[in-house]
Formats: structure tokens, C-alpha cells, sequence
């Protein structure tokens, strides 16, 4: 309203609600157009810039704000109009207003009307379980916001609930109860926030904020209980007054693919108070949550963390190289000595694939990937051939039982159960042995998860290559630690992002004592859109008794590469 005084010219006077807080400030006070009330407003502003007075227009149970106008007629031109020459605010008690008759009695008839609409419950599955605080009410509305468009989180400025004093309500809701609560029609909209936006709401959550699906633990923001990965873009429901910039919340950049909630029934894209009504009207409330019988708040809805979140990521390299070189012979010798003349032709071929698929919930975990990698080189010469350098396929999947690590408030020493499975196989067998390779392996153990990114498993793991001739089980023990991918640092707000993850598996005790060690790590560096610039480094090392040296390959990789990552909440 301020804004607007200030910047039209040739408005006489602005009238804007909540100017003053009626329901605040003290009822025998006398407006002061000099002082701000107790309420913390004035009961009137003066743009500066235009002397144009911006008066309130609210009134409450206890007070109602009247103002006396000083108006002169004017005349210019031909033109005769009236202009404020002052006004003069004041309150009145409403204890000492004259009792109207008519007024009474048309007012008494409105309220007949409106009770009986308005005022009769929703529907069949409007009944409460018990008194509906305003708390709970917020809760209710923004998990209908929440769950009617399949978003994470759910948001609105705390100022858009109004009128505190009908509560606590009782009985049934009513459209009065939830019209009365959500007076401005807020329209509800959708967006796609990134994790980092997200971050820096905690400390408005705590003021001037609601929220569901989102909250403040230990000082960090957390969305259904989970960190907030800030590279990670996140669904966010809230009303058009934030997804505008509202409360300077949100910033034009913040917010992305923003679109209203538009149900297929609704010609318009409706109010959130009309969502919350027909949500209630169908019994949409009484399907999922632990309190199925009638509205009793968050109780109506299942806690997203119990819930699995699915994260898929696809990562593809693939590279083909070629050197080709022509140098005349002079005497069966090299005719030039340049150094880009005395190489060999080579021929290099690449692929390196990865796919993964993690669920995550507050009790259980489990986590699955495919890599694939096989490279293939040759050097021109007589017997040229291309020669296997690289040849594996394997897939992992892990469950995690995280239920009593949960229950002790996430502490590292309380240890998840793991149980995992193994297979490793290959595209071709090499010539010297006349079987494909296909090793089973299955693990048994804990996990401790030292901090949130870094987790160590210890485990007992029984081992078969199962198409090996005369092939036989071999028991044994097991180490291993992953760090998840983290985002260290950034440059140029362009995130880089390391994983890392050994393994360590010693078999056959006693007898063959099968050392088999296993590592894989990898930093990306983001180029544009899902292409990253990454640097790979794997190692295999294996040593048994029988050679009783180590054999090893180690492996470089710096390139391209591109990654496409998906995360869906299961609702």
C-alpha cells in the first residue's frame, strides 16, 4: 500500500487492511498519527514522496478505528473538487457503540444464512478427534498443499492464517472454520527450488515462515528428516503470494518451472481454501496417515521420512581413439625421425557405464548399481589385433536396516545391519581359459556411519565363481568404507564433487588365504548441464598362497563425462 501512495500520483486516500492490529494494541488507547500503537503499526502512514494518506481498515471485537476527514472545496480551472485537508484517527470501544435494532436484526438473519452453509461440516469426514488449535490447523492445510500436488514441501508467510480467536475449533470443520483461517484466496502454486535455496530458510521458518516437510534440527534445514542436498532440486508447494516474491522470501532466480495447481474438475485453478475443502469433502485425509477416522492435524498424513526416497543416477564414457601414422621406410628404416612420425598406429576403444538406484528411509536402506567397463586397444603392426585392457560387469545390492540407529538419534556407535549381494562377471573370457567367470558373493555384517557422508561396514562374506570347474565355496571376512558423493568446494558456483570407496575381502583362511582389495575414486568438476569433466581412479590388487605375489591393474581416466540424476519421493 505504501508503495503504491508513493508512486501514483493524485490519490486522495489509500484504505489498506492490517495497517493496524486491531487485536494487539490497546483498546483505550487513542490512535496516534504521530506514534506507532502498541501493536507495532500506525493507525496512519503518509507516503512521502506524494502526501498521500494510507489509512487502516480494521476493526475487531473489542475496537474499531474510525477517521474524521477535513475536506475543502477547491476549484481550478473551471473545476470544482474536493481535496483532505487533515484526518483525524481515533478508536472506539465497541462496548460503547449505540445498540442498532435494524442493524441487529439484519445481521442476526446473515448469520442464519451463513450457518446454514458455511457453517454445517464439510462433509461425512469433516469430524474432529479432538480441539483443532491453530498449530494444527496451519499443519493440516499445508499437508493437503503438501500431498494434492505430490510435493516434498510445503510452504506459506505464517501471516496468510488469520484469526486466531476462532480457535480452538471443536466438533467438525466447517467452510467457514477454513475460509475464516485462509481469508486472502491465496491461489496455490508449485515450483522447483534447488536444496541450497532451501538451506537458508531456517532461520524464517522459525518466524515468519510455516512449514511442512521442512523443519530446523540442531541449527541445519532438514526435508522429511533428511539433510538437504543443496544441488538437488526439490518440488515446493506455497502459495502465490511467495512464489511472487512475496515477503522477499524468493527471488525470481530462486524459483523455476512455477505453475498454479489446476485439478481437472475446477475450471479455474482454485483458492487453497477450496483445495483444502473438496480434499476434506472426498475424505482424501483418511487414507494414509496413522489417524484415519477424523481430522486430528500431521496424524492424517504418513511421515514422508518412513517413506522410501528414490535417487537414480546414469553415468555414461565412452571414448574412441585414433592414431594413424604413415612414415616412408628408406632401407627398412624410418624415412623421418620427427616425433610425431616415430609412433605407432594405435586403435583405442572405451566404455564405461554406471547405473544406480538408492532408496533411503528413515528404517531402511537399500542400495543397487551396475558398472559396466570394457576397453579394447591395438597397435598397428604384422600381427595386429585388438587386445581386452579392460572387462568387467558388476552389480551390487545392499539392504540396510536403520531402525535402531534411528531410535538413538542417528549416534555412530549403535551399527545398522547389512546384508549384500554380489555378482561379477565379464563380455568374454580370455583365451587361456575355457569358462566364463561368474563370481557370487554374499556379505553379512554392520555398518557405522562415522558422520553423515562417511560410512564403515565390517562383515563375514561367503565367495563362489559358480561356472569354474570343481569350484567351492570360500568363507571369509570383510572391510570396506564409502563416502558418499559430497560437494567439497565450488568455483565459479560450479560444484566439485568427490566419492570415494574401498573394499577389502580376505577368504579361504587357513588355506589358499585369498586377499582380494578393491578401490574406485572419482572427482567431477560441472562443465553445463549434466556434463562434468571427471578424473577416475580405480585399483585392483589379488594375492592368494598358491602364486603368493600380488597381482594388480591400476587405472587412470580423465574425460568427459555425462550423468543424469533423478530423485522421486514415494507419497
Amino acid at each position: 500500500a505504501y508503495e503504491l501512495a508513493g508512486k501514483v500520483e493524485g490519490i486522495d486516500l489509500l484504505v489498506s487492511s492490517r495497517l493496524l492490529d486491531g487485536a494487539e494494541a490497546d483498546p483505550e488507547s487513542k490512535a496516534d498519527t504521530d506514534a506507532p500503537t502498541p501493536g507495532g503499526r500506525m493507525a496512519t502512514v503518509t507516503a512521502n514522496s506524494t502526501g498521500t494518506p494510507i489509512v487502516s481498515a480494521d476493526s475487531g471485537t473489542r475496537s474499531v478505528i474510525n477517521v474524521e476527514l477535513d475536506l475543502v472545496r477547491r476549484h481550478a480551472e473551471g473545476n470544482s473538487e474536493w481535496k483532505i485537508r487533515s484526518l483525524h484517527p481515533y478508536r472506539v470501544r465497541v462496548d460503547d457503540l449505540i445498540e442498532r435494532e435494524a442493524t441487529k436484526k439484519m445481521l442476526v438473519a446473515q448469520i442464519e444464512d451463513f450457518c446454514n452453509d458455511w457453517g454445517d461440516p464439510i462433509s461425512e469426514h469433516a469430524q474432529l478427534a479432538a480441539p483443532l488449535e491453530m498449530e494444527d490447523m496451519q499443519q493440516f492445510i499445508l499437508n493437503i498443499m503438501r500431498f494434492s500436488t505430490t510435493s516434498e514441501v510445503a510452504l506459506s508467510n505464517r501471516r496468510a492464517f488469520r484469526n486466531d480467536d476462532q480457535f480452538p475449533l471443536t466438533d467438525h470443520l466447517t467452510r467457514a472454520d477454513v475460509y475464516a483461517t485462509l481469508p486472502f484466496d491465496n491461489r496455490l502454486a508449485v515450483a522447483d527450488i534447488k536444496g541450497s535455496v532451501l538451506q537458508n530458510l531456517g532461520g524464517q521458518l522459525q518466524n515468519d515462515l510455516v512449514g511442512a516437510g521442512i523443519d530446523v534440527s540442531n541449527g541445519s534445514v532438514q526435508i522429511n528428516g533428511r539433510p538437504v542436498d543443496s544441488d538437488r532440486v526439490y518440488r515446493v508447494a506455497l502459495n502465490d503470494f511467495l512464489a511472487a516474491g512475496g515477503d522477499g522470501v524468493f527471488s525470481d532466480d530462486d524459483v523455476d518451472n512455477l505453475r498454479y495447481h489446476h485439478p481437472p474438475h475446477s475450471d479455474d485453478p482454485p483458492t487453497i481454501g477450496d483445495i483444502v475443502i473438496d480434499y476434506v469433502r472426498d475424505g482424501e485425509h483418511l487414507r494414509r496417515g496413522e489417524e484415519r477416522s477424523a481430522i486430528e492435524g500431521q496424524k492424517n498424513f504418513p511421515d514422508l521420512h518412513r517413506n522410501f526416497l528414490w535417487n537414480f543416477t546414469t553415468s555414461i564414457n565412452a571414448s574412441y581413439n585414433q592414431v594413424a601414422v604413415d612414415n616412408p621406410r628408406v632401407n627398412d628404416e624410418p624415412g623421418y625421425d620427427q616425433s610425431q612420425l616415430t609412433v605407432q598406429s594405435t586403435d583405442q576403444i572405451n566404455l564405461q557405464g554406471q547405473f544406480r538406484a538408492n532408496a533411503d528411509s528413515r528404517n531402511h536402506g537399500w542400495n543397487n548399481d551396475l558398472n559396466v567397463h570394457y576397453a579394447t586397444a591395438r597397435v598397428a603392426d604384422e600381427d595386429a589385433t585388438f587386445e581386452t585392457t579392460q572387462d568387467q560387469i558388476r552389480l551390487r545390492s545392499r539392504y540396510r536396516y536403520k531402525r535402531l540407529r534411528a531410535a538413538r538419534e542417528g549416534v555412530w556407535y549403535v551399527p545398522d545391519p547389512v546384508v549384500e549381494g554380489q555378482a561379477e562377471s565379464e563380455f568374454s573370457s580370455p583365451e587361456d581359459r575355457d569358462w566364463h567367470r561368474l563370481d557370487l558373493r554374499g556379505i553379512v555384517g554392520a555398518s557405522f556411519q562415522l558422520f553423515d557422508p562417511l560410512d564403515v561396514r565390517l562383515g563375514a562374506n561367503v565367495r563362489q565363481d559358480i561356472l569354474q570347474p570343481d569350484s567351492t565355496a570360500t568363507w571369509g571376512l570383510n572391510a570396506s568404507y564409502t563416502l558418499s558423493r559430497i560437494t567439497p568446494f565450488r568455483i565459479q558456483d560450479r560444484p566439485i564433487r568427490l566419492e570415494s570407496e574401498v573394499e577389502y575381502f580376505f577368504n579361504d583362511i587357513g588355506n589358499d588365504n585369498i586377499q582380494e582389495l578393491r578401490t574406485n575414486n572419482r572427482v567431477f568438476f560441472a562443465m553445463f548441464d549434466q556434463f562434468y569433466f571427471t578424473t577416475t581412479f580405480t585399483a585392483f590388487a589379488f594375492r592368494n598362497d598358491v602364486v603368493g605375489q600380488w597381482g594388480t591393474n591400476r587405472a587412470l581416466t580423465i574425460g568427459i563425462n555425462y550423468e543424469w540424476e533423478a530423485s522421486r519421493q514415494n507419497f
